[in-house]
Formats: C-alpha cells, structure tokens, sequence
C-alpha cells in the first residue's frame, strides 16, 4: 500500500465535530454549517486578517 493511500485511509470519514462557534465582526463559523465536503475536496485557511496574498 502506497503512503498516501494509507495517509488518506487513517482519516475520518465524517466532518469534525464543532468544538467552538466564533461570530465576531472578523468571521462567523457557522457559515460552514451547510457546506458538503466532495471527494477530493481540500480547505485551505488562515487566520482571519493574518495577512495573506493570494498570488
């Protein structure tokens, strides 16, 4: 078995559980509430008003 098969085996098949709900002026967490992950999906995120340039 390949490591990256194995990498992606060892991974939980559902979404993680919600440990904090963060609403502020900056974000609000629970935009994520409706979203449905695909196959093949990746999330990218920073802190929110870290700085970051997408080039």
């Amino acid at each position: 078995m390949s490591a990256r098969r194995a990498f992606f085996q060892s991974m939980p098949a559902a979404m993680p559980e919600r440990v904090h709900e963060y609403r502020n002026h900056h974000l609000d967490s629970t935009h994520w509430d409706h979203f449905r992950s695909r196959d093949g999906d990746i999330v990218v995120t920073t802190a929110y008003k870290a700085g970051t340039t997408w080039t």
